[in-house]
């Protein structure tokens, strides 16, 4: 089979333009994000919007009883990578315990944390938890913890939702709360 010297020149001509029409728009595009990026550098954030809200819902359990966990938080964007912050814990647990009375406990403390940006999706967090655990006996004892932990961060400008990985760093808290690890979804504004 013979190939029509005419058609391949009208092929070639196709993929050419083809070609520059692509590497045109990509470039147009490429000008584009940079002059956005060059006018955001420039304007300055108000106080407002280096405030970073979120609600966390997670640490949820199974096993002899039910237990869930909820983490309201505020922080402060130091910089487009770092953010520093306080929260509070609050857990409940429902524990049901075969031929005696269900208890129901509640455990909560305050927090701090500090958060990184490695990309603009990923990112790792430390908290350092003050929190005042409740016995099934109606004591509490206090105790703070350590937990690091990875996120994936998904979402809009303004209001994002993400996903977080925190690994309890105490054993005796870890003993408590019968897991290692708590996994978090978030709604975060101004991340």
């Amino acid at each position: 089979m013979q190939l029509n010297p005419l058609k391949m020149k009208n092929f070639s001509s196709i993929v050419i333009i083809f070609l520059l029409i692509i590497i045109t728009a990509d470039s147009l595009d490429a000008q584009r994000r940079r002059s956005r990026r060059n006018t955001e550098d420039t304007e300055q954030k108000s106080f407002a919007e280096k405030i970073n809200y979120e609600i966390r819902i997670g640490a949820i359990g199974f096993g002899g009883g039910f237990a869930m966990g909820v983490k309201p938080s505020i922080g402060f964007n130091i910089n487009e990578y770092i953010t520093l912050g306080g929260l509070m814990r609050v857990d409940y647990e429902f524990v049901n315990q075969f031929g005696f009375e269900d208890v129901s406990l509640f455990s909560y403390g305050p927090g701090i944390l500090g958060r990184g940006k490695i990309m603009k999706k990923y990112y790792v967090q430390a908290e350092y938890t003050f929190f005042s655990f409740e016995n099934i006996n109606d004591t509490r004892f206090n105790r703070s913890f350590l937990s690091a932990g990875i996120g994936l961060v998904q979402g809009g400008d303004k209001w994002k939702y993400n996903i977080e990985l925190m690994i309890i760093l105490d054993d005796l808290s870890r003993d408590y709360f019968g897991r290692t690890v708590d996994f978090w979804i978030n709604f975060s504004k101004n991340f």
